[in-house]
């Protein structure tokens, strides 16, 4: 826990060389006790607020929690109140003497029994960085502390699936969500693929019997499917991308008659782009073979063709060894992450597609490809 608030500290030091408390207790002209405790004081308020969708973990909705509103339990809140000006206290950087040091080495107990998800993990992080915001905070400096804040998410969100999906992995709850993410995903996998003139025909009408999918109409419904399939896919949870209620996998690929070398080929480039658009700063050798593994799942409801039989894909397309050295090969790689560029974004619906007709068909057939491997 020191460890912890020693980076808190030192990420938090201002240009000008003033730590975050340093700095807004001068500019409030009040002490550093007055200004944490005003950050800890609207926060608990937006907190208990049941439209803000966690006030469980503090009115006693968690069965092993204990209910702060209740006048009953004062001395709880004030002990609660009293740790948490502690905590930020030192994690802020205040050194003028009004706060006491924070003394316990270790948060984690504190939230364990709490069982908190990655969803309520986003809002909580959100609401205190909207305070800051409120009080007038600027941008630059929410922004850095949410980054730091998420050094704490292995303490706090409790449920190690969910916390740290390849997606939610990806996310820095301030800065982003997961739809910009998905989206530049989606993007970067797109622009690999369409390409391929083996993959194109599925697409643009040619082979099976689904259409072209490069017209407009059918396009905008495929795209915004895509962004929810893929979302789940990844195992984003931060309430940002829709749940998915069109066709089943099956469904959706029944009358394109896919053969085993298009469905190597798309995951090859799936794979390729988890790579070298995301990298390693986000993801590990786990997470690259986890999605590996999910896209060669579709096989028996995506590859139809006769060639397509019961073997493991492999040849031209993502072998599991390929996918393996992928994960390996990542730890070296310097592409810039694709989770930074999404986590900056401030889009909030799905893009619509480009206005130029030659780019938009491209978009059109790369997203309809990705679609074919990623209906779960």
């Amino acid at each position: 826990m020191k460890t912890i608030l020693l980076l808190l500290i030192v990420a938090l030091a201002v240009t000008n060389g003033q730590t975050f408390c340093e700095k807004y207790s001068t500019l409030l002209m009040v002490n550093n006790s007055a200004l944490v405790s005003i950050v800890v004081d609207d926060t608990i308020g937006a907190v208990v607020n049941t439209s803000n969708g966690i006030a469980k973990y503090f009115n006693g909705g968690v069965s092993t929690g204990i209910d702060y509103t209740n006048p009953a339990n004062s001395a709880q809140l004030t002990a609660l109140r009293t740790g948490l000006i502690q905590f930020f206290g030192g994690a802020l950087g205040c050194s003028d003497g009004s706060i006491a040091p924070y003394t316990v080495k270790d948060i984690t107990p504190f939230h364990t029994h709490l069982n908190i998800g990655f969803l309520d993990y986003f809002k909580f992080n959100n609401l205190l960085l909207n305070v800051m915001l409120n009080r007038g905070v600027i941008a630059a400096d929410v922004a850095v502390v949410a980054g730091v804040l998420d050094t704490l998410r292995k303490n706090c969100c409790v449920i190690a699936t969910d916390c740290f999906s390849v997606c939610n992995k990806l996310i820095v709850p301030g800065l982003g969500s997961s739809l910009p993410v998905v989206t530049a995903v989606v993007n970067a996998s797109v622009m690999a693929a369409v390409s391929s003139p083996i993959l194109l025909p599925y697409f643009n009408g040619k082979i099976g019997t689904r259409g072209d999918f490069t017209v407009p109409a059918k396009f905008n419904n495929l795209f915004s499917h895509l962004v929810q399939f893929f979302g789940k896919a990844l195992g984003c949870t931060d309430g940002t991308i829709a749940e998915y209620t069109g066709l089943s996998l099956k469904e959706s690929h029944t009358g394109l008659n896919i053969n085993l070398e298009a469905f190597n080929l798309f995951n090859a480039a799936i794979m390729n782009v988890m790579v070298t658009a995301i990298g390693p700063t986000w993801l590990n050798s786990a997470d690259y073979m986890a999605v590996y593994t999910l896209l060669n799942s579709t096989k028996s409801d995506v590859c139809t063709a006769p060639d397509c039989g019961t073997s493991t894909v492999s040849s031209s397309g993502a072998s599991s060894t390929n996918a393996t050295s992928a994960g390996t090969s990542a730890g070296t790689s310097s592409a810039t992450s694709a989770g930074t560029s999404g986590a900056t974004s401030s889009a909030t619906t799905t893009p619509a597609p480009s206005s130029s007709t030659g780019d938009a068909q491209s978009i059109m057939i790369g997203m309809t490809l990705l679609v074919l491997s990623l209906f779960i």
